[in-house]
């Protein structure tokens, strides 16, 4: 997780930014938030916002429930990069 230079070299060769994962069903937007909000399993490496950011920036589409559980003072980052897409796509429907 965190892993942005990776991701942008999947996405050089096309990756789907959909595909979900085998055991959890999670994107790799699910599971950027997941690795920033877990820093009890996994050490936060503040790279996560970078994926995130890049990942909705190649479309990844922000569902509420991706945000519910973040914290305002503990996510901020994350909230301010994921929070805008939902109003966006809200207003696209």
């Amino acid at each position: 997780m965190g892993q942005d230079r990776l991701i942008e070299a999947l996405l050089h060769f096309k990756a789907d930014i959909m595909l979900r994962d085998d055991n959890n069903k999670g994107t790799p937007l699910d599971w950027a938030i997941y690795g920033w909000t877990h820093d009890d399993i996994l050490a936060k490496t503040n790279r996560q916002p970078i994926c995130a950011a890049f990942l909705v920036g190649v479309g990844s589409p922000v569902t509420g429930a991706m945000i519910a559980h973040l914290d305002p003072e503990e996510d901020g980052l994350m909230l301010a990069i994921l929070e805008p897409e939902i109003i966006e796509q809200k207003k696209d429907k």
